[in-house]
């Protein structure tokens, strides 16, 4: 007992934590799955707080200082994706420091009675506890992520069973961290020396971040296991959405498929023509504006009005169900720029009794002209996409470079080309977790926001042929008041060169279905004809438009819309502009956001301007 009433320990915290910028998701040296590798990762460099003892007894020192030297070894080892050394590091570190957090304990208990002696002991045992669980935790990373890379992923993986082994472990590396966080946020900083609370702050700050990603990344691996029908059926409705006949969320819904998955394998996949349940509408609605134009009343194929996914998506699974179709678990949106990148993945694709070649630089324009040609026949116009999609399939389940798949996907889904939609919580949040949801963004306060959509009306697939261009200019004024000045331009690049080839394809099948003016304007040399709503703060007043006779004014998601159509004739442009006055006056900050899918849009923005 002398030791105490002599001496008060007096110990140092080094804490060894860096910003590193997180690895790149799926990265193929990690792991297949991409939050479990980001999270674990963070596990590694942000929750790794070290002690070492200035005036530990003395047959303590040396173990501590090699415990955490190995632990810091292990995980440089670790960042160098050397499992192998990174595993007899960690094993030597939670060795050494189990051996002093023991020691440390004995003294603690001795200390009971002298309370300032205690608090440095107890924050001694809670950082030496914290060192050795973060060994443990990168020992068994190690072990996971070593399963996973013997894990053969291919469209054949037996996904339930290896989602499953993923989920258990988030959820053993979820309880490790909240015993971490415990430690770290309920011992007393203020035995330690100042310039280590700070770091201190900034270790439980990021235990923080991590408890929040893991705890995403387990909702995750539960809505993999549904999507995928474990213990349940699960049933996704895909629609094949048009990109060359613009829509809100992408494009003109003219197929759907229905899949029904259980245990991770298709029990049920069905391709329909959007016309087929449109012909058993059994309720009525008025058709919303701009599509007023052109429908008498609301059908499945424009069911995609909204901008804002998840309420198109709703929307969609109404009509279906009053189409005499089912109850939809989750809704997928695509369009065909998925085909283009996946034949460029697989390979190009040969069809039974179809004589081209499909490829990602010709399965577009064969696509549309198959279908507009009727080449299938009148009742079977979509013959040749409903033949590609299980072709397709099974190139992708023999693919060996699977791997291969996650970066275009990645490309895809940042694009709005794939999109995803479920009323089930734990889906929908994996949906936002992967940037899938194709939410419209809520509106911020005192920001303006900008987003063009296009509909096209016109009948034809002219909108792969249009190039938009959108010119901002904010001008502030000498009182704070902001005006917007909008100038839109469209420019149809359509040219008998690209009628040339369609011709000769006409040629070969004698395709006089149609008469050749008509499959002339449907293939795109028609005037393109768009319903736009231009997206705004609301509460914004529209001051002038000009190259448009009516602009109308309206609202939807808590934003003003300025709604008008435009025509552009093939090998012409026109330009619309808009000058309208922001609801605020504070400082300027600006939020675009773009139409899914909209690849032919170039923006042009410009920071806002002091008024003379």
């Amino acid at each position: 007992m002398e030791f105490f009433k002599n001496k008060k320990p007096v110990f140092a915290v080094r804490a060894f934590v860096k910003r590193v910028s997180p690895p790149p998701k799926f990265r193929k040296e990690w792991t297949r799955f991409a939050l479990i590798g980001f999270v674990i990762f963070i596990v590694l460099n942000g929750a790794n707080v070290y002690l070492k003892g200035k005036e530990l007894v003395s047959e303590n020192q040396d173990p501590a200082r090699a415990g955490f030297q190995a632990l810091e070894q292990g995980i440089a080892s670790l960042k160098n994706r050397d499992f192998t050394q990174a595993k007899m590091f960690f094993q030597n570190a939670e060795k050494a420091l189990r051996t002093v957090r023991q020691n440390t304990a004995s003294l603690t208990a001795q200390a009971n009675s002298f309370l300032d002696q205690s608090l440095y002991l107890d924050t001694a045992q809670k950082l030496m506890e914290s060192g050795e669980l973060t060994a443990k935790m990168g020992q068994e990373f190690i072990v996971f992520a070593e399963n996973l890379r013997k894990v053969h992923w291919g469209a054949d993986t037996a996904w339930p069973k290896e989602l499953h082994s993923i989920q258990e472990a988030l959820e053993r590396f979820l309880a490790q961290s909240i015993r971490l966080q415990q430690n770290l946020t309920t011992l007393n900083p203020t035995v330690l020396p100042p310039r280590f609370r700070d770091t201190l702050r900034v270790a439980q700050g990021q235990i923080g971040q991590l408890l929040a990603w893991l705890k995403k990344g387990d909702v995750g691996a539960k809505a993999a296991l549904k999507l995928l029908g474990d213990q349940k059926s699960h049933t996704i409705l895909i629609l094949l959405q048009n990109k060359n006949e613009r829509r809100a969320t992408g494009g003109f819904i003219g197929s759907f498929i229905l899949v029904t998955l259980r245990d991770g394998v298709i029990q049920k996949q069905e391709f329909h023509d959007v016309y087929e349940a449109d012909g058993q509408l059994t309720k009525r609605l008025p058709a919303p504006p701009g599509i007023d134009q052109v429908a008498d009343q609301w059908y499945l194929r424009d069911a995609n009005y909204s901008p804002d996914f998840p309420t198109s998506a709703r929307q969609v699974m109404w009509f279906l169900e009053h189409s005499n179709g089912p109850t939809v678990d989750t809704v997928v949106a695509v369009d065909q720029t998925v085909a283009q990148k996946l034949l460029e993945l697989t390979g190009p694709v040969t069809l039974k009794n179809f004589p081209f070649t499909l490829k990602s630089d010709n399965v577009d324009e064969l696509l549309s002209f198959y279908t507009e040609a009727k080449l299938g026949g009148i009742q079977t116009p979509k013959k040749l996409l409903f033949d590609l999609i299980p072709a397709l399939q099974r190139r992708l389940a023999k693919l060996r470079n699977f791997e291969a798949v996650i970066p275009v996907a990645q490309e895809l889904i940042a694009e709005g080309h794939i999109q995803f939609y479920s009323p089930d919580s734990d889906v929908e949040a994996l949906a936002e977790t992967l940037g899938m949801d194709g939410r419209l963004l809520a509106p911020l306060p005192q920001t303006d926001y900008l987003n063009v959509i296009t509909t096209s009306i016109g009948g034809n697939k002219s909108d792969k042929y249009i190039q938009m261009e959108l010119n901002h200019q904010p001008e502030v004024a000498a009182d704070g008041s902001v005006t917007d000045h909008l100038a839109i331009t469209k420019r149809h690049t359509w040219n008998e060169q690209r009628w040339v080839r369609f011709q000769r394809w006409v040629d070969y099948y004698r395709a006089h279905r149609l008469p050749l003016d008509t499959l002339h304007f449907i293939l795109g040399g028609g005037p393109n004809v768009d319903y736009l709503r231009v997206y705004v703060p609301e509460g914004s007043r529209l001051l002038k438009s000009e190259g448009v006779q009516e602009v109308k004014t309206l609202s939807d998601l808590g934003y003003t819309v300025f709604a008008f159509t435009l025509k552009v004739d093939a090998g012409q442009s026109q330009s619309v502009t808009l000058d309208y006055q922001l609801p605020f006056k504070k400082d300027y900050k600006l939020v675009t956001q773009r139409q899914a899918g909209a690849a032919n849009v170039t923006w042009l923005t410009q920071p806002a301007a002091l008024s003379p």
